[in-house]
């Protein structure tokens, strides 16, 4: 069993694929998020990978950690197979009931196996009244 590479992990409002031009489109990249309340109300989204390579099968995750407190606030994992090692895959997660219970600073790791893919840092901040 081998893991496959990550070329990047996203975050993101969604995504399309247009088969007409084979293009993939990520709309609405993120690198902060800000929220008025707390713990905030869960804000849909997608993190999204593309993935090479690999062999076998196993376990893929996605987790979300506090890193100040290193509280574990988010985790979504299904089962994957690597279809082919040559090919690239578009992995897409919805995240649907991510709370985040404090402003700061959170990792998003996403993992097969338990090992360590790709990492994404994301700042949630407080909303700035007018």
């Amino acid at each position: 069993m081998k893991p496959p590479r990550v070329v990047g992990l996203v975050l993101c409002k969604s995504f399309n694929i247009d088969p007409a031009v084979g293009e993939l489109n990520l709309l609405g990249v993120f690198h902060s998020l800000a929220f008025a309340t707390w713990p905030t109300p869960p804000r849909p989204f997608i993190a999204f990978a593309a993935l090479h390579g690999g062999q076998g099968d196993g376990t893929i995750e996605l987790v979300a950690m506090n890193l100040e407190t290193e509280e574990l606030i988010y985790r979504h994992q299904r089962w994957y197979t690597v279809p082919d090692p040559d090919l690239v895959v578009h992995l897409e997660i919805k995240v649907r009931r991510c709370r985040f219970p404090a402003p700061g600073r959170y990792g998003f790791s996403l993992r097969f196996n338990g090992e360590e893919l790709a990492y994404h840092p994301l700042d949630v901040r407080r909303l700035r009244g007018d």
